[in-house]
């Protein structure tokens, strides 16, 4: 299919692994370059080499030279690298190396937009022109920390205001939680400004968008494959996350809903898309679907979609080459994501409703469930993860 498929691990490596079991289930032999240390897949199954990375205080352009090396020492024949970016660092590095032209790279992204989507600002300035405001919530680049001020004073509701792009290297606060309004009142918006003025250099710009609401009291998204003029669209929805406001999922479904899948094939139109997307969509006071933001790569939860019977990764290959995606639609599954040291501090902490929290686990565990990391069928990988995890939080790390 491909000269090189390379996984570019990031971040917890949750998706990292996911990625590397689809593609041992389907025989395509991989390498891996790990931006993190003691990488879960170091020693992986059909790993065909290893390269760790040692990026601690690179700089952007610095990162991207040291990846330009790595990938190309990788080589694999003729044809181009077909890269999966796990987080949005690892899809930060790519995007850079696809502007500088150094490598022939194949791998997720919006072909009409510089950044492929990744820069939440050029995405809806593009989608707006491409007569799509209808389905976007409404987006306002920030020129500086005093525009939070004018502008909530002028819509008159609470903000949500994050970056462009996740800072390379780097989060907004210690928690890495979106820096977010409080209401309207004077106190919470100073607070806001203040933090905005710390963490302004941080990133390459910053947008706001009214804080939405979830719909039909969750937090939906639509994920996408296209290649060429065929698509492929599933839905899911979120049922909790941790923290509630601002967190991370721990409790996400299948869907056998369609109803925005409509917004989403156009979107992936408009933006040329090549491979796969998922997209995050909350609605406003009126009831309609607004997109939030997108990803173009494998996301957290993109296991569910497959345990729900779509190859995604496989049909991933398949349409950054252009090529045909499986032949057969395959049958729905309902399916459960739960992450479990999530979903335990929602029950610790409270955060949400406990009997809520209880009945998402006695569900999952009825029905068919993915658990990610602990239900790996790679070797070494859990014992490593629970090793991480608890050098985290045991006196100097040990």
């Amino acid at each position: 299919m491909t000269a090189a498929v390379i996984i570019l691990s990031g971040g917890a490596e949750t998706v990292s692994v996911a990625v590397a079991e689809r593609l041992i289930d389907a025989g395509i032999d991989y390498s891996v370059i790990s931006l993190v240390p003691d990488s879960l897949l170091r020693d992986a199954p059909h790993c065909h080499s290893f390269h760790e990375l040692n990026l601690a205080g690179a700089g952007l352009e610095e990162a991207c030279d040291l990846l330009a090396v790595a990938i190309a020492s990788i080589g694999g024949g003729e044809g181009s690298t077909t890269v999966f970016a796990t987080e949005d660092d690892s899809l930060l590095l790519l995007s850079r190396l696809h502007l500088r032209n150094d490598l022939v790279l194949c791998f997720s992204r919006g072909e009409s937009l510089r950044m492929g989507g990744l820069d939440k600002a050029e995405l809806f300035e593009h989608l707006e022109q491409a007569g799509m405001a209808s389905v976007l919530a409404p987006t306002f680049r920030l020129d500086s920390p005093e525009d939070s001020l004018r502008l909530a004073a002028r819509l008159g509701h609470d903000l949500v205001i994050k970056p462009i792009h996740k800072p390379w290297g780097r989060t907004l606060d210690e928690s890495g939680n979106k820096v977010i309004t409080v209401g309207g009142r004077l106190p919470a918006l100073t607070d806001v400004k203040r933090a905005l003025e710390n963490a302004w250099n941080n990133c390459d710009g910053w947008i706001a968008q009214p804080r939405l609401r979830p719909i039909r009291q969750a937090e939906r998204s639509a994920c996408v494959i296209r290649s060429g003029k065929e698509m492929r669209g599933y839905q899911i929805v979120e049922r909790l996350k941790y923290p509630r406001m601002g967190g991370s999922a721990a409790w996400v479904s299948s869907s056998r809903d369609t109803d925005l899948l409509p917004a989403a094939f156009a979107i992936a139109e408009a933006i040329d898309l090549r491979g796969v997307c998922e997209m995050s969509f909350l609605e406003d006071e009126q009831g309609n679907p607004k997109l939030l933001e997108l990803n173009c790569r494998p996301w957290l939860q993109f296991e569910l979609v497959e345990a729900s019977g779509c190859p995604l990764i496989l049909d991933t290959l398949k349409a950054v080459h252009g090529q045909a995606l499986s032949i057969q639609e395959p049958a729905f599954t309902e399916c459960h994501w739960i992450q479990p040291e999530r979903m335990f501090l929602s029950l610790a902490t409270g955060d949400s409703p406990r009997m809520e929290t209880l009945r998402a686990l006695a569900r999952g565990v009825r029905g068919k469930m993915v658990i990610p990391i602990y239900g790996s069928r790679l070797p070494k990988v859990k014992s490593r993860w629970i090793a991480r995890n608890l050098r985290k939080v045991l006196p100097n790390g040990r």
